[in-house]
């Protein structure tokens, strides 16, 4: 097994965690859209070129031509080449406001990607500690399957000797078969906890590691009011919905542009080179088009559609202030129910701790005592049950 830290494994997650490396991408496109030219300020130029070529024949007896010489072929060519310039001058203020949506866009794809990075973090501290956390337990378990054996063996012996009766084996034995299935379930929770650290970290499920990190308290002292400020402050979730509240005002602002004329410019140049010939001969010409050309166009009714438009923006945004302030709600409600549960945990914890060893202490006395026949072995087997209780309760 190689050994792996918590700090290697943030570092593995962030680098092959698969919801991050999409989010890297959607931020991407994002900063390759954010340009002006997308947003429609740039002009755009096209060329076009074309040729033709005929050929025809003509058959008619009265035609002088034809009957002196004997040629009733025409042919053709023309060449055509044109260059064009088109770009719109004003559309009220659509291009600058597009501009800036496309740079909240690309903002909001950025907050987007904090945010799955620190979930992969916090998905990837939960899985490692899980592993721990079954492994502790699996390690107890194991604790009293080791001493289940020993006793079981310890009975058969005895009845052999007749020191003992079948009921006492019996227990001993239904004692060794339920911590043995106990260690193989507990096996199993393990293995897929494994499973879960290596799908956050984006790697094979089936590679194992050693876990060299310790399961720590890390007591800090934390005030609830400073904790609110920060939540409210720097909360990954409102950020990005105060950047969806921006995007929703430029939309109203894009869908109002919509009222305003448009001016558009246009200019190119056109080639032209023709070339005939006949039985009579050749000839042709070629010709050289400037133009320019300035257009404003007004809407001035179109069924409703832009007011109906500017309606259905402001409705969203009017959704969107709604949905943030119920995330803010969401929030500190969330905050109010872990800080009381951290504030209980933290007891708890102690209390857990303290009952632990108490427990181990007393299963230690208790395993002298049953030797000496102080007790029975339905009693020493619930005083195991209370110290195997005790001690997964520390570790949840």
């Amino acid at each position: 097994k190689d050994h792996l830290n918590l700090m290697d494994a943030i570092l593995y997650g962030l680098e092959n965690n698969y919801q991050l490396r999409v989010a890297a991408l959607q931020r991407s496109q994002t900063e390759n859209s954010n340009t002006w030219g997308m947003a429609g300020a740039l002009p755009s130029i096209s060329a076009l070129s074309s040729g033709r070529y005929s050929k025809s024949e003509n058959n008619n007896p009265f035609n002088f031509i034809t009957t002196v010489t004997q040629d009733n072929t025409y042919e053709s060519q023309s060449l055509s080449q044109a260059v064009d310039l088109g770009w719109t001058l004003f559309n009220g203020f659509r291009v600058l406001n597009q501009k800036k949506k496309l740079s909240l866009l690309e903002q909001q794809a950025q907050g987007y990607e904090q945010l799955v990075m620190e979930n992969t973090v916090q998905a990837i501290m939960l899985a490692y500690y899980r592993v721990k956390v079954e492994e502790n337990k699996q390690e107890v378990l194991e604790q009293l399957l080791d001493l289940s054996s020993e006793r079981y063996s310890q009975a058969q012996q005895r009845k052999a000797l007749g020191a003992s009766s079948s009921f006492q084996l019996l227990q001993e034995k239904n004692a060794y078969l339920t911590d043995s299935t106990n260690v193989l379930s507990q096996y199993l929770v393990a293995r897929n906890t494994m499973r879960n650290l290596n799908l956050v970290l984006g790697i094979d499920e089936n590679k194992e590691w050693k876990l060299t990190d310790s399961l720590i308290l890390d007591d800090q002292m934390l005030v609830y009011d400073s904790l609110k400020n920060n939540l409210l402050k720097n909360n990954r979730h409102l950020q990005n919905q105060y950047v969806n509240l921006k995007i929703l005002k430029k939309e109203v602002k894009l869908q109002q542009s919509m009222l305003y004329p448009t001016i558009n410019f246009g200019t190119g140049v056109n080639y032209g080179d023709q070339r005939f010939s006949n039985s009579q001969g050749s000839g042709g010409g070629t010709s050289m088009d400037f133009y320019g050309n300035a257009s404003l166009s007004f809407n001035l009714f179109n069924g409703g559609q832009i007011k109906k438009g500017i309606q259905s923006a402001k409705i969203q945004e009017q959704i969107g202030n709604i949905e943030l302030n119920e995330q803010k709600h969401e929030l500190q409600n969330s905050l109010r129910q872990n800080w009381d549960f951290y504030i209980a945990r933290k007891d708890l914890y102690s209390i857990s701790k303290e009952n632990g060893e108490t427990a181990r202490l007393n299963m230690n006395m208790a395993e002298e005592r049953e030797s000496l026949g102080a007790i029975s072995s339905f009693d020493f087997r619930q005083i195991q049950l209370s110290y195997l209780n005790a001690s997964i309760a520390t570790q949840e």
